[in-house]
């Protein structure tokens, strides 16, 4: 009787157990998901960009000028043909520093007359809230160039601006820039200079894509300067246009350019009206 219980009971196990579910096969590890890649820095946009990567960029201009139409104190300071070079590096954070070298292009002196300077300047730029910031200051080494801190001026710029596109190939630039030049051989005073300008660009005109056009127009203002024998304002417009040629991505040509200062008032000064023709090859890295 109890051989025939246990065989009942053994039997009622066996049958329980064949109706559940086999256990689950253990499941296969779920592939590992890969890490964000770091942002990339982008130099346009210090304020926004939290990555730690950085890539120097820079470019080196070369330009035949007519004459020296100098822009913050509107006046022909050399009135014959000048080769300036601008070499400008920009650095983390919306730094930047660069060189201006002029030089007069009617002597092989490097250090003759009005037409040579040495300007090293150094700056910062950035957008907040949908516009764009800049603050410039520049060191104006004046002839003779050889002679550093004798006679020389500094300039202290800063500049708000915004861009507005105006269509596919039209954009507009607006400008509002405020300068303040230090005291000088050519001005016993400082100077306050006030720039407003506006700037127009045509991408790919006439269907040429490797062609853009420019053209730039400044309100200048100054408070005087008291060198030339009284300290009167002076308010001109200025002017400048010109094509650039896109002959390879890191290399621009314009060709050819022009620029024009127009006296609004008199400041008594021998301050007047010039124009002058210029070309450039800039070199992007």
């Amino acid at each position: 009787m109890r051989n025939a219980i246990s065989l009942l009971v053994l039997l009622t196990m066996t049958s329980s157990a064949a109706g559940q579910d086999p256990p689950p096969a253990p499941s296969a590890p779920s592939p590992a998901v890969p890490e964000p890649a770091p942002p990339v820095w982008d130099w346009r946009d210090p304020l926004l960009s939290d990555g730690p990567r950085w890539q120097p960029h820079g470019r080196v201009s070369f330009t035949l000028q007519q004459r020296y139409l100098a822009l913050r104190v509107s006046r022909s300071l050399h009135d014959s043909w000048q080769l300036w070079t601008d070499a400008s590096f920009d650095l983390p954070q919306g730094f930047y520093l660069g060189l201006w070298h002029y030089m007069g292009l009617d002597d092989n002196d490097l250090s003759s007359n009005g037409g040579d300077e040495l300007d090293p300047y150094l700056g910062w730029k950035g957008t907040i809230a949908s516009l764009d910031f800049r603050l410039e200051t520049i060191y104006f080494n004046l002839h003779p160039v050889e002679h550093w801190y004798r006679g020389d001026t500094w300039a202290q710029s800063s500049a708000v601006s915004k861009k507005f596109d105006l269509s596919a190939d039209h954009t507009l630039r607006l400008e509002v820039q405020v300068d303040w030049l230090s005291k000088a051989d050519d001005f016993s005073n400082g100077a306050l200079v006030l720039l407003p300008n506006a700037t127009h660009e045509w991408q790919a005109p006439f269907g040429i894509n490797t062609l853009m056009f420019s053209q730039k127009t400044w309100l200048a203002w100054d408070d005087g300067f008291d060198g030339p024998g009284n300290s009167s304002d002076g308010l001109f417009l200025r002017y400048n246009a010109g094509l650039h040629w896109e002959l390879k991505p890191d290399i621009t040509l314009m060709f050819p350019g022009f620029t024009a200062l127009i006296a609004l008032t008199d400041p008594h000064d021998g301050r007047e009206s010039a124009v002058a023709l210029n070309f450039g090859l800039k070199f992007s890295f």
